[in-house]
């Protein structure tokens, strides 16, 4: 069953606005907010906006600090633990190499793993509970071309890990990884985030009073002239609009009283 038609219906695709049109809808809307809204929303989006991108600015190179800082800190472990494990593995002590391994390991709460390889890259000792991944074997190899130390990003997916390699001796005979976990990083960095998304929450807030404050004192003027005016509308010639300072907004309020004054003494003179 099929509704008669009705040749004054409009068709559904024509009911959708034009951009155009619906563009100048909003701005009409936009235009028709008090001024007192639109100082407040303009001071509250550039306080916004100014504390978001230093936010974004400090997040990112204070990040980058730490991942350096961290770097040095593993190399500097590595450094330790190579010169440490020199000894044990020419004397062929492996328990007193795990150990020692393990007390690395312990120490350092963001040290994810240790592991030492020799040259054939056999596993001499290693931290993980469950054995060494297989995939760890063929990550960060330069130090086979005569590098003394080197580091290599792995993304694992939940964290990052910065995999720092140091060969014991000059030759290479043996090699040392150490794995530095991002996860206390990323918990600093975090923090320093909460506080600066505080601090610009209050900033937020004291420009927002401060814009109401500002506008307070903008608008008084003007909103004393619409009365004004409006008290003309109804033949009150005595209405007067108060002068608040000598500004552009003060000399319109004298001009305004000079033109009302020059209007009731026209219309008193028409009354004789």
């Amino acid at each position: 069953f099929l509704p008669p038609h009705n040749e004054h219906c409009t068709p559904i695709g024509e009911i959708s606005m034009e951009p155009s049109k619906l563009w100048s809808l909003v701005w009409s809307k936009i235009l028709a907010v008090k001024i007192r809204v639109k100082i407040m929303g303009i001071a509250l989006g550039l306080v916004l906006l100014l504390g978001l991108s230093v936010i974004l600015l400090v997040r990112s190179s204070f990040r980058a600090t730490l991942i350096d800082q961290s770097v040095e800190r593993g190399t500097a472990i590595a450094h330790e633990l190579a010169a440490r494990s020199a000894n044990l593995i020419d004397a062929g002590d492996i328990p007193a190499l795990r150990r020692l391994v393990d007390e690395t390991a312990t120490n350092s709460d963001d040290v994810d793993y240790v592991f030492v390889l020799d040259r054939s890259r056999d596993i001499l000792v290693h931290t993980f509970e469950g054995g060494l991944p297989i995939d760890l074997l063929t990550v960060n190899t330069d130090w086979q071309h005569g590098l003394r130390s080197s580091v290599e990003v792995l993304d694992i997916g939940e964290e990052v890990i910065f995999d720092i390699t140091l060969p014991i001796w000059d030759e290479g005979t043996a090699v040392v990884h150490i794995g530095l976990s991002d996860r206390e990083l990323d918990g600093t960095v975090a923090a320093i985030t909460n506080y600066l998304l505080v601090v610009t929450g209050v900033a937020s807030l004291l420009g927002v009073l401060a814009a109401y404050v500002l506008t307070a004192v903008l608008t008084r003027p003007i909103l004393d002239l619409v009365e004004a005016t409006e008290a003309i509308g109804r033949e009150d010639f005595q209405r007067r609009a108060p002068v608040w300072a000598n500004d552009e907004i003060g000399q319109l309020s004298i001009a305004f009283n000079a033109m009302i004054e020059s209007i009731s003494r026209s219309r008193e003179k028409l009354q004789h």
